[in-house]
């Protein structure tokens, strides 16, 4: 069944009002970010300050028209899977103002590979570790210069990252938000202060003169599916195809990660469905492959962490996918895949994909879930076999 039909209306906003809440959630909120992440955000917002003061202040003057723009980088040097399948949405919008440039990106390495497909041109991948490497560093310092972009835009429109590499590389015009990095754009936002995640493409589209919707988006080509059904047909416990496959990823950071416990009831209860079940297991999460394997019976089978590539082309198979606030959430958005977000914390409801196949779970027991399950439109297209239509057969 193709996931799509119920995707449609991809900028309805999805409110807390069309959500199923749990009457007595029985887990305490996570703790926060680490204290060295707080410290890391703590410097980087000084050192900000610090470059801002002394840079040259640009003249903050207004959009270059399309025929001044041939070469386009877009800035997002984040490591978070969900960000950069984000940093899609602005595409559409810069593809529309300059149709005759080529729109490259430099983007955190992990995810880099997602972009492969996505309509950008070069892709410059920055690891985690480049400022250990001074030789690293200043090769793509060079290259970014030499590229002799003519405009670069901060991806995030708010990081000031974002925003440094593109005066760092001398783009000719340098975009984001207005804030503390000024004084080095020619081009800065007035970026609403609760910018929704969803919200950057149009708020850019807008800001451009674009009217059409603009929204993350992502394709898996045909021979790429292929072989991901392929790998999970080999696999000794595959379990066999069904009219409908429900995906679910178990993983998470910080304050909006599941409680084990949560997700060992929900797997059980999963485990009745007559559906295809493929539980995905984060990397932060492995230590639980063993016992959310014990539980899973019938058609369900329990996926282990796989390359970036194999496990965007498996999600891209499935009709329904449950999911915390997580990156692969916003990866079957973008995939076209409707979307059970199970959320823990208040501030993921700034980043709830909008669309009208997707419901939204705040701090949701495994109950709670089932019932939604049972009653998403897409589970009631599917009649169950029945017990004797199962004898006949």
């Amino acid at each position: 069944m193709p996931s799509s039909a119920l995707s449609a209306a991809p900028l309805t906003p999805v409110t807390p009002a069309a959500s199923h809440a749990s009457p007595t959630p029985d887990v305490a909120l996570p703790t926060g970010r680490p204290w060295h992440q707080r410290f890391n955000r703590w410097s980087r917002r000084l050192g900000s300050r610090l470059l801002n003061r002394h840079a040259a202040p640009g003249d903050l003057g207004a959009w270059p028209p399309a025929a001044e723009v041939r070469r386009i980088l877009v800035i997002r040097v984040n490591y978070r899977l969900g960000n950069i399948v984000l940093l899609t949405a602005l595409l559409p919008a810069l593809r529309s103002a300059y149709p005759n440039a080529t729109i490259d990106v430099l983007v955190g390495a992990g995810p880099a590979p997602l972009l492969a497909e996505a309509g950008f041109g070069r892709i410059f991948p920055v690891a985690r570790e480049l400022l250990r490497h001074p030789r690293q560093a200043v090769r793509l310092l060079r290259e970014l210069r030499a590229a002799r972009y003519d405009l670069a835009l901060d991806g995030a429109l708010g990081s000031f990252s974002g925003s440094l590499y593109a005066w760092a590389g001398r783009a000719r015009h340098r975009v984001g938000a207005r804030g503390r990095a000024d004084r080095l754009l020619t081009v800065a936002l007035d970026r609403p202060p609760q910018l929704a995640a969803y919200a950057t493409g149009p708020f850019l589209a807008s800001r451009l003169g674009i009217t059409t919707a603009q929204r993350p988006h992502l394709d898996v080509s045909p021979a790429r599916r292929a072989d991901a059904a392929a790998w999970l047909a080999t696999l000794p416990d595959a379990p066999p195809a069904t009219p409908l496959t429900l995906g679910v990823f178990v993983g998470g950071h910080h304050e909006k990660r599941w409680p084990e416990n949560a997700w060992e009831s929900l797997i059980t209860a999963l485990a009745t469905l007559p559906h295809r079940t493929l539980v995905f297991i984060g990397p932060e999460e492995s230590h639980l492959t063993p016992q959310l394997t014990r539980l899973a019976h019938g058609p369900m089978l329990v996926v282990p962490p796989q390359s970036l590539a194999r496990f965007t082309a498996l999600v891209a198979g499935v009709d329904l996918l449950l999911s915390p606030d997580s990156g692969p959430l916003h990866l079957a958005a973008a995939l076209d895949v409707p979307v059970l977000a199970l959320l823990q914390h208040p501030r993921s409801l700034a980043f709830v994909p909008p669309g009208t196949g997707h419901r939204i779970l705040m701090r949701p027991d495994a109950s709670t879930v089932m019932r939604a399950l049972r009653s998403h439109p897409l589970l009631s297209l599917i009649t169950a076999p029945t017990a004797d239509a199962a004898n006949s057969a």
